[in-house]
């Protein structure tokens, strides 16, 4: 991992200068920031380097000049403390750190950004991610915004693709699966088999085995396998690409492997050290915007907050009020719980907030709206039904929470709540 430990640290020094050679490609994680997002930036990045000099032959001169791809975190910096997993993983790898123990990363709202688009030396790579949110992005107003979309060159994604950039991209990359790094594995085959093995000749070689365990982190935790091969034989969607069985013939052994992954497992799902972060840190730490355009090109966003804890855990732990179980429709939730909330929507300018928990068999939505309308619609859908009593509203807030049996991801629920709005205008949800 000296190669990436390397480019890491002159990525960031060139920062620091604020003296990058003359492309800069940003490789921008997703606004989420988990560790998919994270580590995948890095890595895409230091093989979009790799890529880049072997195809130049790697001389001096482009050692020196042309280009740099800069991975950037999504998300504010400071949000980096509440990704435990994130923090955890940067660690047990050496990850790269400054004079004050902070993690080599730079945050997209650090980079200047501006400066780099009047110069026309901007070149945006969206990672886990295919479309920019102005909601979430450094800039000033809409037109600046567009100016920003227009630099969008690359994607690199395993989310339904929006083709919101398609007449000028250099590469699109989309394949849906549950971890953007998963296809990492595929595509350094390819850089290996033909550039790489060029560029090894004049450097150490590149996949050594604490490189293997950076990558496989993402990997095995959100494709939710097994790193032992018998069981990966039995799922062809992993089998089929053998690099990852080459992968995992270097470095440790199996069982140390498997222990370490298991151990990363268990931060995302431990509720004292993830209620420790408090409610802040636990409402932003899987925090993503979504936009809904209706047929008159109207638009309004909404966020989700996913997490890993239940919701009676996060009630118990933050609140002392225990819940064995979440089956009560339009609970009256904590006016601190609502506060944060309402905090988050005045942030990133929305008209609904759904703050989505697991529990045994089923699924938990607490949905927050200045409107009632749209909260009864949605409310409708899930429970086919309309609900019992008027939703219950802290201050200009209305709020509702309800089940759905088994479960429902971030990228499921998505599509469902654009069918649900797909006949709706937004003038008539008094939003």
């Amino acid at each position: 991992m000296e190669g990436l430990i390397q480019y890491i640290n002159f990525c960031y020094q060139s920062f620091v200068d604020n003296q990058f050679p003359h492309d800069v490609y940003v490789v921008m994680g997703n606004y989420s920031g988990d560790l998919d997002s994270t580590i995948g930036a890095v890595l895409l990045s230091y093989f979009l380097t790799l890529k880049y000099h072997a195809a130049n032959n790697y001389t001096e001169e482009v050692k020196e000049a042309a280009r740099v791809y800069v991975p950037c975190l999504g998300y504010e910096k400071d949000h980096l403390r509440f990704k435990l997993d994130v923090i955890e993983h940067l660690k047990q790898t050496n990850f790269p750190t400054d004079s004050e123990d902070q993690f080599k990363l730079i945050s997209i709202f650090d980079m200047d950004l501006s400066r780099l688009l009047e110069d026309d030396r901007l070149h945006l790579i969206l990672y886990d991610h295919n479309q920019l949110q102005m909601q979430d992005f450094p800039c000033d107003s809409s037109e600046d915004f567009e100016r920003f979309e227009r630099r969008v060159v690359g994607i690199y994604d395993h989310h339904v693709d929006q083709h919101a950039y398609d007449d000028q991209l250099e590469f699109n990359k989309i394949e849906p699966t549950g971890s953007a790094t998963r296809y990492f594995d595929r595509w350094i085959y390819s850089l290996i088999v033909k550039d790489i093995l060029e560029w090894e000749k004049h450097n150490e070689k590149i996949i050594q085995p604490d490189l293997v365990k950076f990558i496989l982190a993402p990997i095995i935790l959100d494709c939710k396998f097994s790193i032992k091969k018998k069981k990966m034989k039995q799922n062809p969607v992993i089998y089929d690409s053998k690099i990852l069985l080459k992968l995992l013939k270097i470095g440790e052994d199996e069982d140390i492997k498997q222990k370490y992954f298991k151990n990363l497992k268990s931060i995302r799902k431990d509720p004292e050290l993830l209620c420790a972060l408090g409610l802040q840190g636990l409402l932003v730490r899987d925090y993503k915007s979504f936009e809904f355009v209706d047929e008159d090109n109207d638009k309004f966003t909404y966020g989700m907050s996913t997490q890993k804890i239940s919701l009676g855990s996060i009630l118990d732990h933050l609140f002392n009020i225990g819940r064995d179980s979440c089956e009560t429709d339009l609970m009256q939730l904590p006016d601190e719980l609502i506060e944060e909330s309402l905090a988050i929507m005045e942030r990133k300018n929305l008209s609904l907030f759904i703050l989505k928990t697991p529990e045994d068999s089923f699924t938990t939505f607490s949905c927050f709206s200045t409107s009632s309308e749209l909260l009864s619609k949605i409310y409708h859908w899930f429970m086919e039904q309309a609900p019992t009593s008027e939703f219950p509203h802290y201050k200009e807030i209305h709020h509702t929470l309800f089940t759905f049996p088994g479960g429902c991801s971030r990228k499921q629920l998505q599509p469902i709540l654009q069918n649900i709005l797909k006949d709706t205008l937004l003038k008539d949800l008094n939003l």
